[in-house]
């Protein structure tokens, strides 16, 4: 996966959990900076929604440290796009939100009918703290990274998760 306009580039590794590459690295030496990692529960070739998690810090170079530079517009506008290579094929896709979610972890659930998967792409959106203008529907296929917040008006929370969303184009 790599960010568009940026030198960020990282392997995506996945395993039957969500636990190992929280603190392993892809040589699978166990260290706390962790990987950057797929959610288990989905398919990287075929799954409409993926979950991408890495962890981040105030104080080290972590792995998704990177996505605290999107509540900056301005560089926002400049990287909203991602490329994401598999073995199969090239997958592009464009930010529609971002924002950091205290206390609604719904945004994790993989399986949805299609209104209730419109209306989720629709809340994810709405919550998002800058307005991008993006068309949604029941076929869009996502892509959220999902990282710790350090963002300083949200050090009160114990949870806090920097979500940024992705629609495939």
């Amino acid at each position: 996966m790599q960010i568009d306009n940026t030198d960020f580039k990282v392997p995506i590794l996945q395993t039957n959990n969500n636990d190992y590459y929280l603190n392993h690295l892809p040589n699978k030496k166990k260290n706390k900076m962790g990987s950057v990692f797929l959610d288990y529960k989905v398919n990287i070739n075929n799954s409409n929604k993926l979950l991408i998690y890495g962890h981040n810090s105030s104080k080290y170079n972590m792995p998704f440290k990177i996505l605290e530079k999107y509540y900056d517009k301005k560089y926002l506008n400049e990287h909203k796009y991602l490329t994401l290579k598999t073995n199969n094929k090239v997958k592009k896709y464009e930010l529609f939100s971002i924002f950091i979610e205290t206390k609604d972890f719904s945004y994790m659930k993989i399986k949805y009918n299609k209104n209730d998967y419109l209306n989720h792409l629709k809340n994810l959106q709405n919550k998002s703290m800058y307005k991008i203008n993006t068309n949604l529907n029941e076929k869009t296929n996502i892509l959220i990274l999902q990282t710790c917040s350090t963002h300083k008006d949200y050090k009160k929370y114990k949870k806090k998760y920097l979500l940024l969303s992705f629609r495939e184009i």
